[in-house]
């Protein structure tokens, strides 16, 4: 089945623009020789140690770039791809609740990094920090809208678990890659926000004003204007809404 789901994706990647099928291709080649040891093995990949050390690699042809070159994540949903976590869980850092991953994944807590950290460790120029640059890769969905499109597409659930629950997450702010509780359910960049056990992730909404006061008064007013919008936590047992919510926004609607 893993095989004849990369046949489908090759004849798709033939309409793809040159650059998306030049890379499409080579994670094709790369996931029909080693399967899902590619999205979590950096011993198959470029070196990511120096700038000299991976032109070394690229005169020698040796591997290939990371798949989460500068953020680029095909475990969740893009341009041109379905989620690979569909077919390596583990590999994409699954937990339960994070879409298109199997509900058998076990669940986040305050301590689990938003994402592996073989995701995390990606080539960055000399000199620059990968975290403050902007070059992390989180396991959520439209973390960066130059590959998986932009979050808000679609009306905000009127659910959401409000901030005063310790439902919405964020990564910490000191660059440790920890997460921590989001007090105002503002993460900042799209994909920054998750959710703690018990809740699943709906997307980070541009909230109106009016909905705001009434329905979430302990939201930061001004997130979607500044940021990406508020983090929407819907409890587990509405999991239906949020993949309802997550399907309409795949499908641009």
């Amino acid at each position: 089945m893993f095989q004849e789901f990369l046949n489908q994706w090759e004849l798709a990647n033939e309409d793809a623009p040159l650059l998306t099928k030049k890379q499409t291709a080579t994670d094709i080649k790369y996931l029909r020789i080693y399967g899902c040891r590619y999205l979590r093995d950096p011993s198959l990949w470029d070196s990511l140690d120096s700038y000299e050390a991976w032109k070394a690699d690229a005169r020698n042809n040796l591997t290939a770039r990371p798949p989460y070159w500068l953020g680029r994540n095909i475990c969740v949903r893009g341009r041109g791809h379905k989620p690979l976590s569909l077919w390596c869980p583990e590999a994409c850092g699954c937990h339960r609740g994070d879409e298109d991953c199997p509900l058998t994944c076990p669940e986040r807590d305050a301590t689990t990094l938003a994402c592996p950290m073989h995701q995390v460790r990606t080539y960055v120029m000399d000199g620059k920090d990968a975290f403050r640059e902007g070059y992390i890769c989180p396991r959520r969905p439209q973390a960066h809208a130059f590959d998986v499109g932009v979050s808000g597409r679609v009306a905000p659930p009127t659910n959401c678990a409000a901030a005063s629950t310790g439902a919405c997450l964020e990564p910490a702010w000191d660059g440790s890659g920890g997460i921590i509780v989001d007090t105002d359910c503002c993460a900042g960049n799209c994909g920054e926000g998750s959710c703690a056990p018990g809740y699943t992730y709906a997307g980070q909404y541009a909230f109106d004003k009016e909905a705001l006061s009434s329905t979430y008064p302990d939201f930061f007013s001004s997130c979607g204007d500044l940021y990406c919008g508020n983090t929407c936590c819907l409890p587990v047992d509405t999991n239906g809404t949020a993949q309802e919510i997550a399907q309409a926004m795949a499908a641009g609607e």
